[in-house]
């Protein structure tokens, strides 16, 4: 099983480093032990980064040593996606969200991870990736050995 993970869901797992979320720590932890296979577009690296510098409350939450050891850590357990050059069409509500349907594909994803209510209320218009909130992907990944 192979997932992407939406930008807000890595926020949130990054936060539940200092803000306990049971289904945050589960789900990472999955991709940690191997019960699904991360993939990991370097925008979303670019994304978080980019949240962390413009949003005070995840700069007085994580420090700029913790992100870059989250960082590592995602790149050590996941497949990146390299950063698409090309013209990426628009298909979504939010054209901003349009490179997480492309890494998906080039990434062979299985799974969209994401807690982003315009890609959850367009779930039923895709086969893949299947668009799941966290809660749900979670669900899936726990009957996985």
């Amino acid at each position: 099983m192979r997932a992407l993970l939406d930008t807000n869901v890595l926020v949130s797992v990054l936060l539940a480093f200092v803000r306990p979320s049971q289904t945050m720590e589960q789900l990472f932890e999955a991709a940690i032990l191997g019960r699904y296979d991360l993939i990991l577009p370097e925008e979303i690296l670019a994304e978080i980064e980019s949240a962390w510098a413009r949003k005070p409350f995840l700069r007085d939450s994580i420090s700029a040593e913790q992100l870059g050891r989250f960082f590592a850590l995602l790149r050590s357990i996941a497949e990146i996606v390299p950063r698409q050059t090309d013209p990426i069409p628009a298909v979504l509500r939010d054209p901003r969200d349009d490179f997480l349907l492309v890494a998906a594909a080039f990434g062979d994803a299985d799974y969209l991870v994401t807690g982003d209510r315009d890609l959850l209320d367009i779930r039923d218009e895709f086969e893949q990736p299947r668009i799941v909130s966290p809660g749900q992907f979670l669900a899936l990944v726990s009957t996985i050995g």
